[in-house]
């Protein structure tokens, strides 16, 4: 994704090692960027454990937030409250329950697949088997926006969410379609798009020739 939009980011990331945080955010930036990406994580582990963890909710909460070694009181009671309303908002939203609460299911899925002389790995949020019988993926978002902006907020996961479809459609093989969600927890939205095996037959074209395109433009030696 880092090399389809900007080249010279993509080298400046991937072999030089610098990323935005490291050069260009300071003080409260970082602050609130540490604290988004924390949430983040912290979110996705109250998702995968919460259907079937048999704990309160105080009790996961607090062994989530100890295995991410948070111990400052004022955060304890922002992700406190924060997890407890989306455990109130899961509960009540169709949408949630029927990802959340799939009997079959697994979680940070990582599945690494053979693109031609080369790999695509990656780690699916969600995979479950839906009511038809169809195995899906939902990849969480965690960032605040309005139904208004998810369509211009998705375009940007459009290259992600290929590769998801290209991973579930290796492991499960001969489904009619794959269709590949993000759900926005605020406001409690999905954004997917159905792919065809003819489709992923076009993005697995597409994407070893991306991975030519980088070879040829930041060779390795």
């Amino acid at each position: 994704m880092i090399f389809q939009k900007d080249k010279q980011e993509y080298y400046r990331r991937y072999h030089l090692g610098f990323f935005d945080d490291d050069y260009e955010s300071f003080g409260e930036d970082v602050k609130r960027d540490e604290y988004g990406l924390l949430k983040g994580k912290i979110v996705h582990r109250y998702l995968e454990l919460m259907p079937q963890s048999g704990l309160s909710d105080r009790q996961l909460i607090d062994q989530i937030l100890f295995e991410f070694e948070v111990f400052e009181a004022e955060l304890i009671r922002r992700f406190t409250n924060e997890l407890l309303q989306l455990k109130g908002k899961t509960s009540q939203s169709e949408t949630a329950r029927s990802i959340v609460y799939a009997e079959e299911a697994q979680n940070e899925a990582a599945i690494t697949i053979r693109l031609g002389a080369d790999y695509l790995t990656g780690t699916l949020d969600r995979i479950f088997r839906n009511e038809a019988g169809i195995w899906e993926v939902v990849d969480y978002k965690t960032n605040r926006i309005s139904t208004a902006e998810i369509e211009s907020e998705s375009a940007d996961y459009k290259l992600q969410m290929q590769a998801y479809a290209l991973l579930i459609g290796k492991i499960h093989p001969g489904q009619e379609e794959y269709p590949v969600s993000l759900y926005f927890l605020h406001p409690d939205k999905l954004y997917t798009l159905r792919f065809t095996a003819k489709d992923l037959q076009a993005i697995e074209s597409e994407f070893i020739e991306i991975i030519r395109n980088i070879k040829e433009s930041f060779p390795v030696h």
